[in-house]
């Protein structure tokens, strides 16, 4: 399964007509944090995909950001160089 928030994991499954009890839940968590104290090279390296992935998509908006203002300001000098308001 995909990571994703206990809310939007929890409204999926009501909408399947499945309610999970606070003890369901409780449950979950503990299993979920005994694994994580006993895989914590996985858990390391989980984050550091999570983060490469986060820093190279922040890269890429960044240069389409740069791209987009400088296509901007050329059409803004041609405009200016031209008379146009």
């Amino acid at each position: 399964m995909k990571s994703c928030s206990l809310k939007v994991f929890l409204e999926v499954k009501e909408m399947e007509g499945i309610k999970m009890t606070d003890a369901a839940l409780e449950a979950r968590r503990a299993y979920k944090r005994e694994w994580a104290r006993k895989n914590p090279d996985k858990i390391a390296a989980q984050q550091e995909r999570f983060y490469k992935r986060l820093a190279e998509k922040m890269r890429s908006e960044a240069a389409a950001g740069k791209d987009r203002a400088r296509e901007l300001a050329e059409k803004d000098l041609e405009a200016a160089e031209n008379g146009e308001a």
